[in-house]
């Protein structure tokens, strides 16, 4: 009993999980709006998601330091990074200049509402996520120099599942 009772457990988050990805409108910075699902669908290697704000200078250090790291990452393993940037209507105008300046490597939007930030529960920023297969599977809030790594360590260890 206690067996299929973890296993309907199981499911259970697996299915919650995923419907938290869904029903979030972002933006891209050009402006356009798409909803989360579409996003995240069709993606089949993990997704590295990161939750930032231009105001925030941690923030910006870990986005420079996970851009300067992608190329090798990527040789290493298969992987999508996004970037979700919180900042809100009145800031969200500089979100563009920032990203066009600091010439990263990855997909930037824009969670305007904090949709998608209330929908996987982000406490504060930084907060970087790793989605593997519809489900949230690793989190860590906060940044200081060298702590990107442990997003390598945890993209590795999928690799090998």
């Amino acid at each position: 009993m206690t067996k299929y009772s973890l296993l309907l457990i199981l499911s259970l988050f697996s299915y919650l999980t995923h419907a938290q990805l869904s029903g979030s409108q972002l933006k891209d910075i050009h402006g356009k709006t798409i909803q989360s699902e579409n996003l995240f669908s069709n993606i089949e290697e993990p997704i590295v998601l990161c939750f930032w704000a231009t105001w925030c200078r941690p923030c910006l250090q870990e986005l420079e330091a996970i851009n300067e790291a992608m190329d090798e990452w990527q040789d290493e393993v298969e992987f999508k990074m996004i970037a979700i940037s919180t900042d809100n209507s009145r800031s969200s105008s500089k979100v563009s200049a920032l990203v066009k300046a600091q010439d990263w490597q990855f997909d930037v939007y824009i969670d305007e509402n904090s949709d998608l930030k209330r929908a996987i529960n982000v406490s504060g920023i930084p907060f970087c996520c790793i989605i593997n297969k519809g489900e949230v599977v690793w989190k860590h809030s906060g940044y200081q120099a060298g702590s990107e790594e442990l997003i390598l360590e945890k993209l590795t260890q999928l690799s090998k599942k």
